[in-house]
């Protein structure tokens, strides 16, 4: 199992300087041997919100990679629980 930052989920669902690499990692993996923790799902929210904000990306293109997420979740990519640690 190989777990997906947020940062890769951003270079992968948006245009980055990175996004043919991760293109290129991602495409030698298992399928369905990614996974990704519930606050992955918030910080790329967050990711998206900043880059509009910043005018790195049109909202259009945000909502695009956010369905572009979703379908992902539904097929391929598993999501772990988040677990209090330490408390």
């Amino acid at each position: 199992m190989q777990y997906l930052d947020t940062s890769v989920l951003v270079a992968l669902l948006c245009r980055e300087t990175n996004s043919q690499n991760v293109l290129a990692w991602l495409y030698d993996l298992e399928a369905g041997s990614a996974a990704i923790s519930q606050w992955t799902l918030v910080e790329f929210a967050s990711a998206l919100a900043l880059k509009i904000r910043m005018g790195s990306i049109a909202t259009s293109d945000a909502h695009k990679a956010k369905t572009m997420l979703e379908e992902m979740l539904e097929g391929t990519l598993q999501v772990l629980p988040a677990h209090r640690a330490g408390l």
